[in-house]
This record gives C-alpha cells, sequence and structure tokens, in this order.
C-alpha cells in the first residue's frame, strides 16, 4: 500500500512539510549514536528546534506594524 502525499507549491501545507522535515533531520542528527553529530548543530539549528529566534532573525530590522481601529 502506497499513501502518496499531493502539496502544491507555496502554500502553507509546503512550509510546514518543509519545517516538519527540518526538524525530523535535526533531531535525527541529535539523537544518533554517532558521537559527531551534534558537532554538526550549529546554533540556530539548536535554536530552531527549540522554537527560539535565531541570531538572524533578531538582526532582521522590523517593520512597523500599523494597527488601526475604526469605531462605527
Amino acid at each position: 500500500m502506497f499513501v502518496y502525499r499531493v502539496i502544491a507549491t507555496g502554500t502553507i501545507e509546503e512550509k510546514i512539510l518543509a519545517l516538519q522535515e527540518r526538524k525530523a533531520a535535526l533531531a535525527e542528527a541529535l539523537w544518533s549514536e554517532d558521537a559527531a553529530a551534534p558537532a554538526h548543530l550549529t546554533a540556530d539549528d539548536i535554536a530552531f528546534l527549540l522554537g527560539w529566534k535565531t541570531a538572524r532573525e533578531n538582526s532582521a530590522p522590523r517593520r512597523p506594524r500599523i494597527v488601526s481601529h475604526q469605531v462605527v
């Protein structure tokens, strides 16, 4: 029996799948029996696994958030 996953390009589903695959690969590297595996993990990889912001995300300029409220 085969299961096919159909994911359209440029969708939220594609982004979620990419995140799942990256986390699975990082977790496998972290938990593998190969003693050298954790040496390949970067600080950004560990931050990604823990849900922290990476150094790149922290240094990125932020766009102002504009919120408008209209009272009727």
